[in-house]
């Protein structure tokens, strides 16, 4: 049978759509997003298209087009090369976009909402569907399919300090852990984890109302009930995180007045509160063995996380970026050192360098997002690889324009967060 010849008349619009083959990835970088909206402007240049809407996701992109003449959705498509056509509608238009027809506008819509949907439009910023909290700094936090906003310090028992909202930034739930803390006057949250079951794990220092500092591990479940909280005699901890069982691991934060020999770094305890294992050793880590310091000066801020099998940490005062295996074994000990930043072929000298975020990437590679302070006021934020032992900047524009600030990963994915006011905005692009 011969084949059905395709329709291509003038003053109807159709829904172009191009998927890659075996569902494989089209846009593996930003830069791929940009270089298609090139090719599609280069085919403007030689034909005339109304484009109504598109949309560009990972692995496919829609296109709403409505041409003036017959043939002309052909050329202008052959144009753009790989840019292969299929028609799964066509619509009639009225001719006047002021009052398009009730399908166009269903059409328009579908196309408007998919990158939404699946959150995953490069181009796009996602709200939060509510508000931002009010009041003081909020740290943000992105793991497992949850956002989670939290303040640091409080000793307000009417105020809720934790926020957790889905990727779409839908409000769930919130919390106050003070008020639940018995005996506490303020509390001061180091860090939270959310599980994939939206249990949350809150590591906190409480001060009672006589004064004395404890170290506390808080666990809420899936409906913001206290299920334990466990108090932590070998010190608090600096970075906390679930794993795919339900279980906590934690970067130890100081070794008080122990013999940091005999301190463990690393720690794991179930959901109940019970210690399942330790591992490594503060002495090990000479600059951190007392304690591990963070800000200006020290080289940053602290990071540690979970991979399949794995565990791996950043200490900034050592400048070491750590590797194990989840039973302790396979220890690899890597000293980075801090990036420089260049202009041109020449390293700008006089600068301070704070490690803000590390994050690493499915692919095993480790991000670092990183603050450069000049002494002339002048300040610069980059995102770095390190691989293959050294540093290598990645250009990233949100980043780089301090326009944004760098807040998780999904897969090899970036997860951005733009605080606008009133609302703030969210959004995953791909490394460039």
């Amino acid at each position: 049978m011969g084949r059905v010849r395709r329709v291509d008349v003038g003053g109807m619009v159709y829904h172009a759509l191009n998927r890659a083959n075996f569902r494989s990835r089209l846009f593996k970088k930003e830069s791929h997003y940009r270089d298609f909206l090139a090719l599609v402007g280069e085919s403007l240049d030689f034909v005339p298209m109304r484009v109504l809407a598109y949309c560009l996701m990972p692995h496919h992109w829609h296109m709403v087009l409505y041409p003036r003449a017959d043939g002309e959705l052909s050329r202008f498509l052959q144009r753009g090369g790989k840019m292969q056509l299929t028609f799964p509608s066509v619509y009639e238009f009225s001719g006047r976009l002021a009052s398009p027809t009730a399908p166009l506008v269903r059409l328009l819509l579908a196309v408007g909402l998919a990158g939404m949907s699946t959150g995953t439009l490069a181009s796009d910023w996602i709200p939060f569907q509510a508000p931002p909290p009010q009041g003081g700094a909020w740290n943000v936090k992105v793991e497992n399919g949850f956002a989670v906003l939290y303040k640091g310090s409080t000793q307000d028992t009417t105020t809720d300090q934790i926020y957790l909202l889905d990727r779409t930034g839908r409000p769930l739930r919130s919390l106050n852990p003070l008020s639940s803390a018995v005996g506490a006057s303020s509390i001061a949250v180091w860090d939270v984890s959310v599980a994939t079951t939206g249990w949350l794990a809150v590591n906190a220092v409480l001060k009672s109302t006589t004064g004395q500092l404890s170290a506390a591990l808080l666990i809420y479940d899936g409906k913001g009930a206290l299920q334990n909280s466990l108090a932590l005699n070998r010190g608090e901890f600096n970075k906390i995180e679930f794993d795919e069982q339900g279980n906590v691991w934690g970067l130890g934060q100081a070794a008080g007045r122990d013999d940091p020999a005999d301190v463990p770094m690393v720690f794991e305890y179930d959901h109940t509160g019970t210690l399942l294992n330790q591992f490594l050793r503060r002495s090990q880590f000479p600059r951190d063995a007392k304690g591990i310091r963070e800000g200006l000066g020290h080289g940053g801020s602290a990071a540690f996380g979970l991979a399949p099998g794995m565990a791996w940490f950043w200490l900034p005062e050592s400048k070491q970026f750590v590797t194990m295996k989840r039973d302790g074994s396979d220890v690899k000990i890597i000293s980075t050192g801090l990036p420089a930043w260049t202009e041109g072929d020449k390293a700008e000298k006089d600068m301070e360098v704070e490690i803000e975020t590390v994050q690493r990437l499915s692919s095993g590679q480790v991000l670092f997002e990183v603050f450069f302070r000049g002494k002339s006021g002048h300040n610069r934020r980059s995102l770095f690889l390190w691989e293959a032992g050294a540093w290598k900047r990645i250009p990233f524009a949100d980043v780089d324009s301090f326009s944004a600030t760098l807040v998780g990963v999904s897969g090899d994915d970036l997860v951005l967060l733009r605080q606008r006011t009133p609302q703030w905005q969210m959004r995953e692009a791909p490394l460039q």
